[in-house]
């Protein structure tokens, strides 16, 4: 009790050095909370965007259709036959399941009145990627697939905004599209472009077509799809169900592959930012380090005497390092109760402004500049800090405790 009483009080006497470390171990504490806040946001949309724009969940589909080892298209796709018992080993999922969404992708060559250019095709069901996605995707001009309900059987297909430029189409034009069927004959269908649409990366925007299932097989003469992806209303259980899922299908000649594993930019982007994450985190916990053992170096040399004359009242030198650390461990303490709540204060009112950042490289849509309130992690980060700040006071708390009682008193 004496002691906390001497290190509360002495905390008040050196105002200007605490007052430097207090400032310094905020500034850390802050940057590291508002960093992987920023980083765990990120993670976040990135993730939510993909599964919801692209892969889905999870995917079933047989490894070789995946790997292209077919002799001919959709050699390996999956049949109607197949589809049903999928469908029907997902039953018991049905109220984590949101859509179930089968794809047909094909490949070909995409001509306009004067322009020809290759294309990628993906044949969708427009109903359950909606409902999924809500908007599975950015409408430039036009309507997306199934939404002219005056002519809803016509042969309509949307164009990525860059190709359409490309190939000088407008909503309303017809385009032909050809392409390798399933039998190895060319087969081409002329289809009215009901909409372009942006994914947000224009190297896709430049290649990628959109058409309905049942047209696309219809182009490529078969009833298989390529793949079935699988959207769930709780992304947490997205790995669990993926992995009773890949037990259920060891009989079959399907696979299921889990969102993370079909996404490479996403774990691109994430070994990115933990990378970051860490050598700020470094870059701080050093800059925390020189200053506390500076700052507390300095603040013994001033009160030399002061630990002279506690040592000849009966002061141990026990006492004298457990009072200069118990100073450091208030000190930090409050400075990161303070970094704790002022962040995340700071934290909910950027995330309420609604600012934006600019489109990163490669991309034109622009994405929010947001923080994720990682409570476990800040409390984690804080307890951190003050370790390292204990740390660093470790050795000037040793030279107190030594200093002898008579040259402390001729200091």
């Amino acid at each position: 009790m004496t002691l906390l009483k001497f290190a509360t009080i002495n905390l008040g006497r050196n105002k200007k050095s605490n007052m430097t470390i207090s400032m310094l171990i905020i500034f850390g504490a802050s940057a590291l909370i508002f960093s992987y806040g920023f980083i765990q946001f990120s993670f976040f949309g990135l993730g939510e965007s993909m599964i919801h724009q692209s892969v889905g969940h999870f995917q079933i589909q047989d490894d070789r259709e995946k790997n292209n080892k077919g002799e001919y298209p959709l050699e390996f796709g999956i049949s109607p036959k197949d589809y049903k018992d999928i469908k029907q080993k997902l039953v018991k999922y049905d109220e984590d399941i949101q859509a179930l969404m089968p794809k047909l992708e094909f490949s070909g060559i995409i001509s306009g009145e004067e322009k020809s250019t290759i294309f990628l095709g993906q044949g969708v069901d427009s109903m359950s990627e909606t409902v999924f996605a809500s908007v599975f995707l950015k409408m430039i001009d036009g309507k997306n697939l199934g939404l002219d309900f005056d002519n809803p059987n016509k042969d309509e297909v949307i164009i990525g905004h860059k190709l359409a430029e490309q190939l000088m189409l407008k909503v309303g034009d017809y385009a032909t599209i050809m392409v390798s069927a399933s039998d190895s004959s060319l087969n081409a269908i002329d289809m009215m472009v009901s909409g372009t649409f942006s994914t947000g990366i224009d190297d896709i925007d430049k290649r990628l077509i959109m058409t309905s299932v049942k047209l696309s097989q219809e182009l490529m003469k078969t009833d298989k799809i390529t793949k079935l992806s699988v959207g769930l209303f709780d992304t947490e259980l997205s790995k669990k169900i993926s992995d009773d899922m890949r037990d259920n299908m060891k009989e079959s000649n399907y696979d299921v592959y889990y969102w993370k594993n079909l996404a490479p930019f996403y774990r691109s982007v994430v070994d990115l930012y933990n990378n970051f994450f860490n050598f700020l985190g470094g870059i701080i916990m050093i800059v925390v380090i020189s200053s506390v053992l500076g700052s507390v170096s300095n603040m013994v040399s001033q009160k030399t005497r002061e630990f002279g004359m506690l040592k000849a009242n009966g002061f141990s030198n026990k006492n004298i390092l457990s009072l200069v650390l118990l100073e450091v461990l208030i000190l930090s303490t409050i400075s990161v109760i303070i970094a704790f709540i002022g962040s995340h204060i700071l934290m909910e009112a950027i995330n309420n402004m609604g600012l934006m950042m600019p489109p990163p490289p490669g991309s034109n849509n622009e994405y929010p500049l947001a923080f994720a309130h990682i409570w476990i992690e800040s409390i984690i980060i804080c307890i951190a800090i003050i370790i390292v700040a204990l740390i660093a006071s470790i050795k000037p708390s040793l030279d107190a405790s030594r200093l002898k009682i008579a040259d402390a008193l001729r200091a």
